[in-house]
């Protein structure tokens, strides 16, 4: 078996995403998820993949416990898992790209990602990106120009974090990894400040 779901719920506020959900994925075969926007097909793979956390239920993926911090971290990296392009055909890459042209921001030198928003049931854009910029006032004046440039493309920044060069994580193609900076970030070495950027 790839996964096995057990009496798996979740929930977004008021709204039920998944209610109950017991199946079982096996190897070898190829599995759809076809259904209307908001019946859970997102929450469901999310869950597979280690990328939301486990309200209710069992979720076990490449015989392990989903739950388990430690099966986790060694199970992700193994899992092929990309969201839902934004809900506009829009990718990380795209961000980067946008961001990565701002005046104080280091080329290259940029990762975008999702994080969860408990509270709508959405994820939120976050972008982290190296800058030698250190004043405060130049510091608040380049985040804003980060969440413009994203704008642009119609995507609405939530956090931008400011990073100093070379704290970005790399990954083994020497691009800054996603995943990576992603913890990194969430972990409080980058904190948030007043007005969505650090």
């Amino acid at each position: 078996m790839i996964a096995s779901l057990q009496h798996v719920s979740h929930r977004y506020g008021a709204a039920t995403a998944l209610a109950d959900v017991t199946s079982d994925l096996p190897a070898g075969t190829m599995v759809g998820l076809i259904g209307p926007d908001g019946v859970g097909k997102s929450t469901l793979l999310g869950l597979v993949a280690g990328a939301r956390r486990i309200q209710s239920g069992r979720v076990r993926v490449l015989g392990g416990d989903m739950a388990d911090p430690r099966h986790r971290g060694a199970a992700c990296p193994r899992i092929a898992y990309m969201p839902q392009g934004l809900g506009k055909n829009l990718y990380p890459e795209d961000i980067e790209d946008a961001v990565g042209g701002v005046e104080g921001v280091i080329p290259g030198r940029v990762v975008a990602f999702g994080v969860e928003s408990e509270a709508d049931g959405t994820e939120q854009v976050c972008v982290a990106a190296e800058t030698a910029v250190e004043e405060a006032g130049a510091r608040k004046r380049l985040a804003l120009a980060v969440k413009q440039a994203a704008m642009a493309i119609d995507v609405t920044v939530a956090a931008v974090h400011l990073v100093p060069p070379r704290w970005l994580i790399k990954s083994s193609s020497g691009k800054p990894s996603r995943k990576a900076n992603r913890e990194r970030v969430l972990s409080g070495d980058a904190p948030i400040l007043e007005g969505g950027a650090s």
